[in-house]
């Protein structure tokens, strides 16, 4: 019998698995609703910018063959990880950032409101590139907020609705500011274009049944009378089937 609390935290449960690890052998992959807003994210910008990014990106040298999301990653991107990676740009990377807050949302139904950050960085372009480019750092986060406030996607799982009960444990997912221009993620690296957004979502905290050793089967008998004039058995049941809470 497991000791737990057997809860669902928005896309993970209590308690964690080893079924929960893949072959990367991180914890990270345990939070399966960053992943998946990472991945819609991804699938939205490069569907409504990718027709105008196709005609302009040929005639920039060094991003020619590009989408408008090549790379992402669900990190900070740090100076040390940007380096390691060798990161391919334009690059999008997600990661929970700030103060959690734990209230109720209705009564008995615990919420977790998270904070996030959303870095969509075109790289480090020369003048030329930049001119031509410089305002998908100001598209993105309008398609960002419109695929969030859509709940999902065309271009990511057939469009399916991501938020809400059901759909993964983010009931709700939005875009609070956004806020570009050049970036350096260390003093030696190059200077880098970026758009900073700051998301919040909201996930449900709700209780799951655990599991009990099981009854391999029962038997009763009833008995009918008093204490002074017992009768005989009335009623005997029994049974062979298995109790448990799964």
């Amino acid at each position: 019998m497991t000791l737990s609390l057997y809860r669902s935290v928005g896309g993970y449960t209590l308690p964690v698995t080893a079924a929960a690890i893949d072959e990367d052998y991180t914890l990270d992959t345990v939070d399966n609703a960053k992943r998946r807003l990472l991945a819609l994210t991804v699938a939205a910008v490069n569907a409504e910018l990718g027709g105008a990014w196709a005609v302009v990106v040929p005639h920039i040298p060094e991003m020619r063959g590009t989408t408008p999301v090549v790379d992402s990653y669900p990190y900070e991107p740090t100076a040390q990880r940007m380096a390691e990676r060798s990161t391919r740009f334009p690059a999008l990377y997600l990661h929970r950032s700030g103060e959690l807050q734990y209230d109720e949302l209705t009564v008995n139904q615990p919420r977790k409101t998270a904070p996030w950050s959303m870095h969509y960085i075109l790289g480090p372009l020369k003048i030329g590139g930049i001119s031509k480019l410089e305002n998908a750092l100001w598209i993105v986060p309008d398609i960002v907020a419109a695929t969030l406030d859509n709940g999902g996607h065309p271009a990511y799982a057939s469009g399916v609705p991501q938020f809400g009960e059901g759909a993964g444990g983010l009931r709700k997912a939005t875009l609070v500011t956004a806020s570009a221009g050049t970036a350096k993620f260390a003093s030696d690296a190059p200077v880098y274009y970026a758009c900073l957004m700051q998301l919040r979502t909201e996930e449900l905290i709700t209780e799951q049944e655990g599991t009990e050793a099981p009854y391999d089967g029962m038997g009763a008998t009833y008995h009918v009378g008093d204490g002074q004039d017992m009768l005989h058995d009335a009623l005997q049941t029994d049974t062979e089937i298995i109790l448990q809470r799964s």
